[in-house]
């Protein structure tokens, strides 16, 4: 005798993706350069009485010149369903 499986016992699946590939914004590394000093670390905030400019550490990236990727969230993968 041939049975079916009662639909109210079973476990609800969860969606899993397909594949994962890598990020094509970063690379894998999950760091980007900083978009508002484009990767220097420093911002140039005003000048002198000299007329030339006062550079400042960046206050996007405090320097560091790198921030997350926000295409795959700093994880450097993408997953596709």
């Amino acid at each position: 005798m041939h049975t079916t499986p009662n639909t109210k016992t079973q476990k609800a699946k969860t969606k899993t993706p397909d594949f994962v590939r890598v990020c094509h914004r970063c690379g894998g590394s999950g760091r980007v350069p900083c978009q508002f000093c484009s990767g220097t670390g420093y911002v140039t905030t005003r000048k002198d009485r000299l007329g030339m400019p006062i550079k400042e550490r960046c206050t996007a990236c405090f320097g560091n010149r790198l921030e997350r990727c926000y295409t795959c969230g700093g994880s450097g993968r993408l997953h596709q369903f």
